[in-house]
């Protein structure tokens, strides 16, 4: 559940900053998204002509527990209530509504705009916190209302809340109240590689030349400090769509005395301009891929000492690799 204080954040923003706000948030996530020109507030508030994002992913993508279908349009619409003066079961009493058609007005998926369109999935992206009842209603109702949209999703004040918080420069931008100048910032880069064999140990001895062959693919996380303060990482973990529902898998390194990939300890120091290189054997994977059905490797997640979230998408090319190291 989204804390007090961003519920009022929220609603101060009023619509017009609302949908430019969730336009960075999501365009920072999804290469191609695009937000069509913020104009009147009409179309937040569900008039004739709302505010669009438009997305046509070129790759698997994981939006919130979905995987995002390729090369399909994607429908985003924004809807920005005053939450805290209409209370969280009136303003999703309110959302539903706009997407039931009576005699006044059509549904906010009946709308000329969004039949012009004719996306493959819609998108709602509401201030309102939506708990799981709301939700399964307002699929059902949409999918009542335009069955030729093929998926109906939500994405709440819950979720916004996460993706602010790991964007330290836009929550400082639209929440200066909230959060100042972040001294505390990590940079994540992931990367494969191996680990080698030498051949010839005597050359290293005299100072010759080593011949070497790798051995063992690895996943490799570079953290960068680019923060003022030093930091201290408490956990690493891996976030996974496994057979439709969300998982997080630790795989925190194995400690230095006993690694022999000579990994950073968890909880050591971390100097701004400085950084630690995690690696990750492919091997770790390997039971549990086999073992499950549907497996889609989403992101690397990184939390610091004071509970700040970092994370960092894992690339098409990284995933398949690895899957394809883990099923042959």
């Amino acid at each position: 559940m989204a804390s007090p204080s961003f519920v009022y954040a929220f609603d101060n923003l009023g619509p017009d900053r609302f949908v430019e706000l969730c336009g960075l948030l999501l365009g920072s996530r999804y290469k191609g998204f695009l937000l069509s020109s913020i104009g009147s507030d009409g179309g937040v508030d569900g008039q004739s002509e709302p505010i669009l994002g438009e997305l046509r992913v070129n790759k698997k993508t994981l939006l919130i527990d979905k995987i995002l279908p390729e090369e399909e349009l994607i429908i985003f619409q924004f809807k920005h209530k005053v939450v805290a003066r209409a209370g969280e079961v009136q303003s999703r009493k309110q959302l539903l509504d706009q997407f039931k058609s009576n005699s006044r007005n059509k549904s906010e998926v009946l709308k000329p705009n969004i039949l012009k369109l004719k996306p493959q999935s819609y998108i709602l992206v509401t201030n309102v916190e939506v708990n799981s009842n709301f939700r399964q209603k307002f699929i059902e109702q949409c999918k009542k209302e335009n069955p030729n949209i093929k998926n109906y999703q939500i994405i709440g004040l819950d979720e916004l809340e996460s993706w602010v918080i790991a964007e330290r420069n836009l929550r400082s931008q639209y929440f200066p109240l909230l959060f100042g100048i972040p001294r505390f910032n990590l940079k994540l880069k992931l990367q494969t590689g191996s680990t080698y064999d030498v051949l010839n140990p005597e050359n290293l001895r005299i100072g010759g030349e080593s011949l070497c062959k790798p051995k063992d693919k690895i996943l490799c996380l570079s953290v960068m400090n680019i923060g003022e303060c030093t930091s201290y990482l408490s956990s690493i973990k891996f976030k996974v769509l496994i057979n439709g529902k969300i998982k997080y898998l630790m795989k925190s390194p194995i400690p230095k005395d006993c690694d022999p990939l000579c990994n950073p300890t968890i909880g050591d120091s971390i100097d701004a301009g400085r950084c630690q290189d995690f690696r990750f054997p492919f091997e770790m994977f390997r039971n549990e891929i086999n073992k499950e059905d549907d497996y889609f490797i989403s992101e690397i997640l990184v939390w610091d000492q004071i509970d700040n979230s970092y994370s960092t998408e894992i690339s098409e090319e990284i995933r398949n690799e690895l899957l394809d190291f883990c099923t042959n």
